[in-house]
């Protein structure tokens, strides 16, 4: 033990000795050494060689096409991948109706709403497209989220291709569908229709089942039964055509095609309405509804006797809809955010306006659309869209029967 001890103690000193042996040696001259220069072709087949080396690396990517960006609305099919369908949930919808092609329809509020016309106008071939991107100038079917085309029977070259499909019914892929209780075809992409003299062409999402068939989306569907020809008694309130929106104007039309303004935009600007965007009379023909737009988008619902004076404004809302006594407007609120989208009935004679659906849902945001009359006015009926402000639970759709006499909300 004394023999480690005294080891130890001596270490120090043998360091501090050869530390001071380290410092007195000299260290040896450097030799100069010449580096022998680089023949200058030996130097341009390096730098050729690095050039292949980092072609032959990158020449794949360059090659290759760029992987498309999708949105929700449009997928890419890479080899071997099954393409789902992911279209945005639309949690509100709107009533486009368009008088001079006499159709009406849902349309996700919010989407453009763009019309288009052939380079060729003769052929008269009308198109409205719609989708939830910025749609192009020129109308291009692959690049069209939604479409509905309307072609006359003057255009006898289109329009017989169209019923050549209507005449094909149950061969093939082909099955019959009945749009606005109209008999047409359904080729699972789209539905065409035959209706006093013209065509009508709706072009739809699908997707493709497990077994090959195709399925509608869940926004193709609503487009689907939300069709109305506004000349049938099942549209939600005819569009008479003697009454009609005119540059932001409600005016009427005589037999001799002479136009009068009955409500004029300007004379509603202290009310900070810049136009007018829709117009519906009442069935007994003795009053209109007529959507007036604010300078900030907002819209507001007004009524009237025909000719315009004396009118009333109901309440802020879109989608006016009378019942068949002429009595009552339903409607519903117009948001910007995720409130809910309640059906409101407003009564003529008293004044009265009263919120249908304002209890219903639960924790679930309630989305309503275009309400509907039953045919003795004792129930409102309505789709909508159910929402989970919590994230927590998936969106449903569904329908609500309103009893107009106990406010009852019945979900079908």
């Amino acid at each position: 033990m004394n023999r480690v001890v005294n080891f130890l103690n001596t270490i120090p000193k043998q360091i501090s000795t050869l530390v001071s042996k380290v410092k007195t040696l000299k260290a040896p001259a450097l030799r100069e050494v010449k580096i022998p220069r680089i023949p200058k072709k030996i130097k341009i087949a390096v730098i050729v060689i690095i050039v292949l080396g980092v072609l032959i690396k990158t020449l794949p990517s360059l090659i290759r096409p760029p992987r498309r960006e999708t949105d929700s609305s449009e997928q890419v099919k890479e080899e071997g991948e099954e393409v789902l369908d992911t279209e945005p949930i639309v949690f509100s919808w709107e009533t486009y109706t368009n008088q001079a092609l006499n159709f009406q329809v849902s349309v996700p509020n919010g989407w453009e709403i763009k019309s288009y016309e052939p380079k060729d106008r003769a052929l008269g071939k009308k198109i409205l497209a719609f989708g939830p991107k910025k749609l192009p100038d020129n109308f291009v079917l692959a690049e069209s989220y939604y479409a509905i085309t309307v072609t006359p029977v003057a255009n006898k070259q289109e329009f017989a291709k169209y019923k050549g499909v209507i005449d094909n019914i149950g061969k093939g892929t082909t099955s019959q569908r009945y749009l606005a209780g109209v008999r047409g075809a359904d080729t699972g992409s789209f539905i065409t229709v035959e209706h006093k003299g013209y065509i009508y062409e709706l072009i739809l999402r699908y997707t493709r089942n497990a077994d090959g068939t195709f399925s509608y989306t869940e926004t193709s569907q609503r487009v689907i039964d939300s069709f109305r020809f506004i000349d049938e008694q099942n549209a939600p309130n005819q569009v008479v055509s003697d009454i009609r929106v005119d540059n932001g104007n409600i005016i009427t039309i005589d037999q001799k095609g002479k136009a009068t303004i009955v409500v004029n935009k300007n004379a509603y600007v202290s009310e900070g309405i810049k136009d007018f965007s829709e117009v519906k009379v009442s069935p007994d023909s003795s009053l209109m509804c007529f959507i007036g737009t604010s300078v900030a988008g907002s819209t507001f619902i007004y009524y009237s006797p025909l000719d315009g004076k004396n009118p009333y404004r109901v309440a802020g809302g879109k989608n006016c809809v009378w019942s068949h006594n002429s009595h009552k407007i339903a409607f519903t609120n117009a948001v910007t955010d995720l409130s809910p989208i309640d059906i409101f009935a407003f009564n003529t004679e008293t004044k009265e306006t009263k919120n249908l659906t304002r209890n219903t849902g639960g924790k679930y945001i309630r989305f309503y659309e275009i309400p509907e009359w039953s045919q003795d006015d004792s129930f409102v009926l309505s789709n909508f869209t159910a929402f989970d402000p919590t994230g927590t639970e998936p969106s449903f759709i569904g329908g609500s029967v309103i009893d107009i006499a106990t406010g009852e909300v019945t979900d079908k």
